[in-house]
């Protein structure tokens, strides 16, 4: 049986950025939408629909911004 996979955490690239910035609006959309108004899934179904894209053709506007970021520093 082999291993489970484990992302290497030693350091924070660009696609565990954008994954926890994922994880952070999707959470905050779904707060969102239960405590104040329904539309706010839209805010899931964007971000859902990006995560797929990025998966599809590795092309995602969140990793080039924060790539663009962490680049200027």
């Amino acid at each position: 049986m082999s291993k489970p996979y484990r992302m290497n955490v030693s350091s924070w690239n660009v696609e565990r950025i954008m994954f926890a910035i994922a994880g952070i609006l999707v959470a905050t959309f779904a707060l969102l939408a239960v405590l104040v108004h329904p539309a706010f899934v839209l805010g899931d179904l964007f971000v859902g629909g990006m995560l797929v894209l990025f998966a599809v053709t590795g092309y995602c506007p969140m990793a080039m911004l924060v790539a663009a970021i962490r680049n200027r520093n």
